[in-house]
């Protein structure tokens, strides 16, 4: 029986009430949970968005150095050309412009680079290595340029290490491509500050110092006291080992050899502990510290490269040279070419031509006259200097 209102509209009973809000009920909670549903979806979506975006960025940020894929000419080396005293120079070779670009090319994946120690006080690199690293075979080659090495500068102290004491790191890695060659990709200068925060990043380094290393200079408050045998160095004490060389009989070599052990040890240690290691703190570290041209980007590409290797494949090498000459009663490194060229297109020309003598812009001695004689036939100075 329906009952009818004062309205004319039918009455519900309380049953019919209850169920009408009954189901308005299950309605509405349908509803929620469908809305409840989309706008997690929603945010599904939108956090894959961002983990995609995100992770798009990354790969972009993070990416290899660019560098250029042909060798560039030989430059015209700045200097006048003069009559040569040993008679043995050739002229600079000028690249022929029809020639095939082929001959010219690099294998993708090689990189090149300067890395320069500063820590002599007088504004000088103290440490100088010229750095290949194939990231195609996972390779590293390290050829260290000892301080005193001659070169064709115009200035009468003509050290490689004077190079970045008188126009910084343009004037280096200028210099470093007339020995070279070629010019190198990138640079990194390590000042002491720089070298400490980096060891210490990676907890230190346990090392078999090879002397006992004991020198006192108040002029450069340095105070070296570390005795030969197997222990762990701080930042600060791998400096003082990397720093000291009055000890070996053979002065500055001595020290390169060690610098070469060390840094060979330090890798060692840091792909044994590479899952322990944040490559991104790493990273932050050396670009605080490190002045370079490269991206941080970059930095952090290298280091995933660099961790993929084998130990066997980082070798350490010191330029050919007789590191006993002398000019003038000072000391000096004068190369030898034929050695030098051979090392140089065996552990660090990135490109497919391999470099030749006429290449280089080097004051050398003659093995035959004995004469101080310029690779490229220029002289940045006065040719008769040293003879």
């Amino acid at each position: 029986m329906k009952l009818i209102g004062t309205s004319g509209r039918p009455r519900h009973t309380g049953a019919q009430r209850a169920d009408r809000s009954s189901r308005g009920g299950r309605h509405l909670a349908k509803k929620k949970k469908r809305t409840g549903l989309r706008v997690f979806i929603t945010i599904i979506v939108i956090l894959a968005v961002i983990v995609l975006a995100g992770a798009a960025a990354w790969k972009y940020f993070v990416k290899p150095p660019e560098v250029p894929v042909e060798r560039p000419n030989s430059p015209s080396w700045g200097g006048e050309k003069e009559p040569d005293p040993a008679g043995e120079a050739q002229p600079p070779v000028v690249q022929d412009p029809d020639a095939d670009p082929a001959q010219e090319t690099r294998t993708g994946g090689e990189y090149t680079f300067a890395l320069l120690g500063t820590d002599d006080g007088n504004g000088n690199t103290d440490t100088i290595m010229v750095v290949d690293f194939d990231a195609n075979d996972y390779r590293i080659n390290v050829v260290s340029i000892p301080r005193d090495t001659l070169v064709n500068v115009s200035w009468n102290v003509k050290k490689v290490n004077s190079l970045y004491g008188v126009g910084g790191v343009e004037r280096t890695m200028q210099g470093l491509s007339e020995i070279l060659g070629f010019p190198l990709d990138f640079y990194a200068v390590v000042d002491l500050k720089a070298f400490e925060e980096l060891v210490d990043a990676i907890g230190g380094v346990y090392y078999d110092v090879p002397v006992n290393m004991h020198y006192h200079d108040p002029a450069q408050n340095l105070y070296i006291d570390i005795n030969k045998g197997p222990q762990q160095l701080s930042g600060e004490d791998a400096v003082k080992v990397m720093r000291f060389r009055s000890g070996y009989a053979d002065a500055d070599i001595g020290r390169i050899g060690t610098q070469q052990d060390f840094l060979k040890t330090a890798a060692g240690q840091i792909m044994e502990n590479k899952d322990k290691i944040s490559i991104p703190t790493l990273a932050q570290v050396f670009f605080n510290y490190v002045e370079t041209d490269l991206t941080y980007g970059n930095v952090i590409w290298l280091a995933r490269e660099f961790f993929k290797m084998d130990m066997e494949n980082i070798n350490f090498q010191t330029l050919p040279a007789n590191y006993w000459d002398s000019v003038y009663g000072d000391s000096y490194v004068t190369i030898y070419v034929d050695e030098w060229v051979e090392m140089i297109n065996e552990c660090l020309n990135p490109y497919d031509d391999p470099v030749k003598a006429s290449d280089l812009n080097i004051l050398t001695r003659d093995p035959n006259t004995k004469k101080i004689y310029s690779t490229s036939g220029v002289y940045a100075g006065k040719a008769s200097w040293g003879n």
